[in-house]
């Protein structure tokens, strides 16, 4: 099994909902560099504070928030949460990741570009 067929089997056992999770599969899977996206993502988990439960709830907060139409490819949402987590890495008491997505994207948007 491939890098990131194997973080989609992780991510669908940590969902807190499978019907939930399968929506965000499928939006995952639609993008061209979907395997090019979650090789490098896989490395940021790694190095990450969160646990892979809440990386799941932040890729469902980013979906929720901005429209298919306003994500040119998988690697730029990739690379946003991944730079929310970086950004509590200093933090002893942090919010959950989606909680940090989801200011973000209030507090600076997003730009794909």
């Amino acid at each position: 099994m491939s890098v990131p067929e194997k973080l989609l089997s992780h991510f669908r056992k940590a969902a807190s909902s499978k019907e939930k999770f399968a929506k965000i599969e499928a939006q995952i899977r639609n993008y061209p560099d979907f395997e090019t996206a979650f090789i490098g993502l896989a490395g940021g988990i790694d190095d990450s504070v969160f646990p892979i439960e809440e990386w799941v709830e932040a890729f469902a907060a980013f979906f929720c928030n901005i429209s298919k139409e306003s994500i040119p490819d998988l690697q730029s949402v990739a690379g946003y949460i991944t730079c929310c987590a970086e950004s509590q890495v200093k933090y002893p008491v942090r919010p959950s990741l989606a909680d940090v997505v989801r200011e973000m994207l209030q507090e600076y948007g997003f730009d794909g570009r």
